[in-house]
């Protein structure tokens, strides 16, 4: 079974998660296939892509697949940071269409997204902490600038959830609705009014804003500060058995009849 599914419509490419068994986490390959994808999008000529989980998801994605994440690795070598770069580098607007409960990476996709429309029954959850997974410093301030400061800390500080109407009001979301309004919203509402724009006027002004919301400075002293930080937090014993820990946890929900 693909990890993720491509359809090219109306000058719309949609690249569907086909992970649900695992909750769309991303793994390494269908992070690949991601990526394969959205250069796909482009040889297309596409005007836009919409990221999407299969209809009546209850998770739009886990985040990363954990069963790939190992204490004491280099935790900046992370496939959804391929991910990530692809998004903000391709021309193309990405719109994730959000349908079901999102948790630690996939919150960051939704940051690095273009626009997110979401159904009103959706949740943002930012869990990483739950474990001590260390975030790389680009994670933090794209968070700031999208969301500020005192909302990124109740995220990352309590690792619960925040409604969809709570997440459209800090700017995570653009758009909520009944979830049966989605896919109208999206393709007949939304992409027609990007179709109608030049494509290059349009790459231009992601390219300068993406451009903007990812400067930031850091002073040689504090950098090492957070490296040190990091490091401590991914070679830390407790880490790799909470990580295992969650892992039982969902494969025991995973074989409840």
């Amino acid at each position: 079974m693909p990890l993720a599914i491509y359809d090219f419509k109306n000058k719309i490419s949609t690249i569907t998660f086909n992970r649900n068994d695992k909750r769309n986490a991303f793994n390494k390959d269908m992070c690949g296939t991601i990526i394969e994808y959205i250069n796909k999008a482009q040889d297309d000529q596409a005007s836009l892509i919409v990221l999407r989980a299969t209809k009546h998801a209850s998770v739009w994605s886990a985040g990363h697949d954990l069963s790939e994440l190992k204490a004491g690795e280099d935790f900046t070598k992370d496939p959804l940071q391929k991910m990530f770069d692809a998004i903000v580098s391709s021309p193309l607007p990405v719109i994730s269409m959000v349908e079901g409960n999102v948790f630690a990476g996939g919150f960051l996709l939704l940051l690095f997204s273009d626009m997110v429309i979401a159904s009103s029954e959706s949740s943002v959850a930012m869990t990483a902490n739950k474990m001590g997974v260390p975030f790389a410093t680009p994670y933090y301030s794209y968070c700031l600038k999208t969301i500020g400061l005192h909302k990124t800390k109740e995220l990352f500080f309590t690792a619960s959830s925040i409604s969809a109407h709570n997440a459209q009001v800090c700017g995570i979301f653009n758009h909520v609705m009944p979830k049966d309004c989605l896919e109208w919203f999206v393709y007949d509402i939304l992409a027609p009014r990007i179709i109608a724009c030049v494509p290059e006027g349009i790459a231009n002004s992601k390219l300068q804003l993406n451009t903007l919301a990812m400067g930031y400075f850091v002073e040689e002293e504090e950098k090492q500060k957070i490296d040190n930080s990091c490091n401590l937090l991914m070679h830390a014993p407790q880490l790799q058995m909470k990580i295992n820990a969650l892992l039982n946890h969902v494969q025991h929900k995973e074989d409840k009849p």
